[in-house]
């Protein structure tokens, strides 16, 4: 059977002074549309605490999970938002 994975990062800077307002709208937005094509998705946020927030060791740690087990043919999408 195909694999459909999807890795979705949103970093919004908030304690930035340059912080973004929308990515987190956005990741919201791909996480949705990943999902109604059948895809199983991880979500990272800096708005998240622990395992979910997007912070460097999680995201290398998601990337490893978004590409273990591929096989040709398998769909994979990563989004930074």
């Amino acid at each position: 059977m195909k694999g459909c994975k999807g890795l979705v990062v949103s970093c919004s800077y908030p304690q930035s002074d340059h912080a973004l307002d929308a990515p987190e709208n956005d990741a919201q937005f791909y996480e949705q549309l990943l999902k109604s094509f059948g895809f199983t998705v991880r979500r990272l946020s800096d708005f998240k605490l622990g395992l979910q927030s997007s912070h460097r060791g999680n995201i290398l740690r998601s990337v490893e999970w978004l590409i273990q087990d591929a096989k040709p043919g398998d769909n994979l999408a990563f989004v930074f938002t």
